[in-house]
């Protein structure tokens, strides 16, 4: 007898979580771009561009760099949101059967959706410290930045591949 085979439904609606997920990274970026605007005017013609392994400016150039963070941001955001357009592009992490297909759908929708929100976390920390660097508020970034970046970073990967792994079901 054959399985039969399911097909995956990617019309399911967006959980309450997804929804609120993409919200907030919305936000942010568009809190980004305000915080951004905001400074723009205090900062000096020359600011800092690059930083050393501790944290200390090591690189100069005009304030207007200073978009670049919101800029990239929001690029990155665009495109992750169109990646969750074609999941049937996605190279998942396990094998996709028919038992679980949908669940892998919906696991790496998410996971589109919060490491688009880590990213977004992730320049809103930069701009931060950069923009207080900037405006002479701090002279380098915290010790506990890189760890933090890190984290932010690897935090929903490992995640993500613990739970794909756990719904791969039987193979």
């Amino acid at each position: 007898m054959s399985k039969t085979v399911q097909k995956i439904d990617y019309a399911v609606p967006l959980s309450s979580c997804e929804r609120a997920v993409g919200y907030l990274a919305a936000a942010l970026i568009f809190l980004l771009f305000i915080a951004t605007a905001k400074n723009f005017g205090s900062l000096p013609d020359i600011i800092p561009t690059d930083f050393d392994s501790a944290g200390k400016p090591d690189g100069w150039g005009s304030r207007w760099t200073i978009w670049l963070i919101p800029i990239v941001s929001l690029i990155i955001s665009v495109i992750l949101s169109l990646v969750n357009k074609f999941p049937q592009l996605i190279n998942y992490p396990v094998k996709i059967t028919a038992e679980n297909g949908q669940r892998q759908y919906v696991l790496a929708r998410m996971f589109l959706k919060t490491i688009r929100l880590a990213i977004v976390l992730i320049f809103c920390i930069l701009q931060w410290y950069w923009l207080r660097v900037a405006l002479g508020q701090a002279s380098a970034f915290a010790p506990f930045f890189m760890p933090l970046l890190l984290a932010l970073a690897f935090l929903p990967i490992c995640l993500y591949l613990v739970l794909a792994i756990r719904a791969r079901g039987s193979s």
